[in-house]
């Protein structure tokens, strides 16, 4: 065995694990378990420090567009819809990472299941548009 490594063969090396901050918190994400679907509700725990969802805290992923581009951007967590399976839904904040699952288990979300669509060519047809602002599946149509 080399020197060097025995800290951390032996677990006697600080990890990031190990780090703590005063006043430090928790986040847990809660995230879709459908592919596509409506929101219908969310009912949020009993306890946390904070509870969030696209309703209470409204922000969107950075996008980069080019000329003549639509580009959906994908809000940070989703309010209406989701759109794909793990899609971020709502966040619980906890002083305790032990109660952390314990209290985002609490959370439960109705959704309407939407048939999803996994094949490009349907999606092009744009009888079932995916994000209603942008009027269709199209994100650019160029010809090189």
């Amino acid at each position: 065995m080399l020197k060097e490594n025995y800290e951390v063969v032996s677990g006697n090396t600080t990890y990031v694990d190990d780090i703590h901050f005063d006043n430090e918190v928790y986040l847990y994400v809660i995230r879709s378990n459908y592919a596509r679907a409506k929101i219908k509700s969310i009912t949020p725990p009993s306890s946390s420090l904070l509870f969030l969802t696209g309703k209470d805290f409204y922000a969107e992923m950075p996008a980069i567009t080019f000329p003549g581009t639509k580009v959906a951007r994908m809000p940070v967590l989703a309010r209406e819809n989701v759109n794909f399976f793990g899609q971020p839904v709502a966040a619980v904040v906890t002083e305790n990472r032990y109660d952390m699952e314990d209290i985002a288990d609490e959370v439960s979300i109705d959704y309407e299941p939407e048939t999803p669509i996994t094949n490009v060519y349907e999606s092009m047809k744009d009888e079932d548009i995916i994000h209603p602002s942008l009027r269709t599946n199209i994100s650019t149509d160029n010809e090189i």
